[in-house]
């Protein structure tokens, strides 16, 4: 008997998060010599091997009517096979053994997560916050990878990561909460009013780019503004226009190009200093 048709996650946010931090990680920093594209490759299976062997063991931990444990079990074996094989061949053939730092707060997003799950309490900011932090962990282990060691950079790019994704998190909640709920505008005011709380967000992430720019003292250039310039353009043309989005997927696929041009942006504005 085969093993079905792969488990996969549906936090759709999480796979972006965890994929932009990956490259903008790899590549934003620059390396000494050239790309190490094996160890990126690597790292990359590694994380989203392990990624999705959460959700297998979600439904291994917690059950539901129905659910086909044993379809479960052979897939959560499968991706932590893969992402086991991965993470140890850089661990030891690639002499990559800082990574396993990284285990520990990996290890302690997986459990918050699953303890959520489990008691379905109320999402709050902070608590999304330290999830999406766990996520953009990526970000510094990727920079690790390529250089060898962790860079005061590669540190500063990690904070700016959160900012975006925690920014960006929560605009898309408010824009899929407002599609499911059918929410009318009836003039740019009482969309405002409506997105007030995510705009003020959003404005308090822009000071804190800039106050991380300001005391990273040359490290972090200004430029690295403009892909968080471009979420306010998305941000007010969004808000000024009232044509209804019924879709959620039509959201999703907006902030997953948002963010790949984030991602786009930040690796050029690192490697070109002006």
């Amino acid at each position: 008997m085969g093993i079905g048709r792969p488990v996969t996650p549906k936090e759709h946010g999480a796979w972006l998060a965890l994929g932009v931090s990956l490259f903008t990680g790899s590549f934003a920093v620059k390396p000494e010599g050239s790309v190490l594209w094996p160890e990126f490759a690597l790292l990359t299976i590694a994380s989203f091997a392990g990624f999705m062997a959460f959700t297998p063991l979600r439904r291994l931990l917690i059950p539901s009517t129905g659910a086909n444990k044993g379809r479960n079990l052979l897939w959560l074996i499968v991706y932590l096979l893969i992402s086991a094989g991965c993470f140890f061949t850089l661990l030891f053939h690639y002499e990559r053994g800082g990574l396993f730092w990284f285990v520990i707060p990996a290890s302690a997003l997986t459990i918050s997560y699953l303890r959520w799950n489990i008691t379905k309490s109320q999402k709050s900011l902070s608590l999304e916050t330290v999830w999406i932090a766990g996520l953009a962990l990526a970000s510094p282990a990727a920079s690790y990878v390529q250089q060898n060691g962790l860079t005061a950079e590669a540190l500063f790019l990690y904070i700016l990561m959160v900012i975006w994704l925690v920014d960006r998190a929560m605009m898309a909640r408010q824009i899929v909460d407002s599609i499911r709920r059918k929410a009318k505008f009836g003039s740019v005011r009482a969309k405002v009013r409506r997105y007030l709380p995510q705009f003020l967000i959003h404005l308090a992430a822009l000071l804190l780019v800039a106050v991380v720019i300001t005391i990273s003292k040359g490290l972090i250039p200004w430029t690295a503004c403009i892909p968080f310039l471009l979420a306010t353009a998305k941000n007010l043309a969004d808000t000024l226009s009232l044509k209804q989005n019924n879709d959620p997927m039509k959201a999703g696929f907006s902030e997953m190009r948002l963010g790949i041009a984030f991602a786009l942006i930040m690796v050029v504005v690192f490697r070109i200093r002006f």
